[in-house]
C-alpha cells in the first residue's frame, strides 16, 4: 500500500490516518497561523526606523546633505554607527552591534534619500563638488603638476576610504568599495 501524504501552509501537525488508510496531516491547532522568526522586526530593524526618525526630523534631505555626504566620503555612515553603539552602552535591550549596523544602516538609508531628492545633472554635480572639495583638487590645480599628482594620490586614497565607508556593514563589500573608490 503506498503512502501520500498532503501538506498544507500550516505547521507540521501529527498525521492520522484517513480513509481509505492515507496519511493526511492533521488541521492546525486553535489559534491562528504561527509567526515565523523573519516576519517580526529585529532589535536592530527597530533601532534602524528609530534613528533614521531621528536623522529625518529637521526635515527631508536635499543638496546639502547630499554635499556634505560627498565631502566627507561617506565617513559619516560608520562614524553614526559608532556614535550609536556608544550612545546606547546603559540599553539592555539590544548589543553594541545591533546598535552600529542600526546606526550605519539608518545613515546609508538618509544618504540614498538625499540622492533620491537630488536626481540629474544637479546632483552629481553636487557630489563632483563634495568630491573636488574634499581631495584638494581645486587647490593642486592652482600649484602646478607636482602638487596635482599629490592631489590625484590624495584622491585615490580618499575615494577608496569613501568607497570602504559607503560599504561598512560588511567587510568584503567594504574591500569591494575601497577598490571601486580608489580606481
Amino acid at each position: 500500500m503506498a503512502e501520500r501524504l498532503e501538506f498544507d501552509t500550516a505547521p507540521a501537525a501529527p498525521a492520522a490516518l484517513a480513509e481509505g488508510g492515507e496519511r493526511k496531516l492533521a488541521a492546525p491547532a486553535a489559534g491562528g497561523e504561527r509567526k515565523l522568526e523573519f516576519d517580526t522586526p529585529s532589535r536592530e530593524q527597530e533601532l534602524r526606523t528609530e534613528y533614521l526618525k531621528k536623522l529625518m526630523a529637521p526635515g527631508e534631505p536635499g543638496y546639502t546633505q547630499r554635499l556634505k555626504d560627498s565631502a566627507t566620503l561617506g565617513l559619516m555612515r560608520p562614524i553614526g554607527g559608532v556614535m550609536q553603539g556608544v550612545a546606547g552602552l546603559a540599553d539592555p535591550t539590544s548589543t553594541f552591534g545591533e546598535r552600529y549596523r542600526a546606526g550605519v544602516g539608518a545613515e546609508e538609508d538618509y544618504a540614498k534619500r538625499a540622492v533620491e531628492n537630488t536626481p540629474g545633472v544637479a546632483g552629481v554635480a553636487t557630489d563632483i563638488a563634495g568630491g573636488v572639495g574634499a581631495s584638494g583638487v581645486g587647490q593642486a590645480a592652482a600649484t602646478g603638476r607636482a602638487a596635482l599628482g599629490r592631489a590625484v594620490a590624495q584622491g585615490t586614497g580618499m575615494g577608496a576610504v569613501e568607497g570602504a565607508a559607503r560599504n561598512a556593514e560588511d567587510p568584503v563589500k567594504a574591500a569591494e568599495g575601497a577598490a571601486t573608490g580608489g580606481s
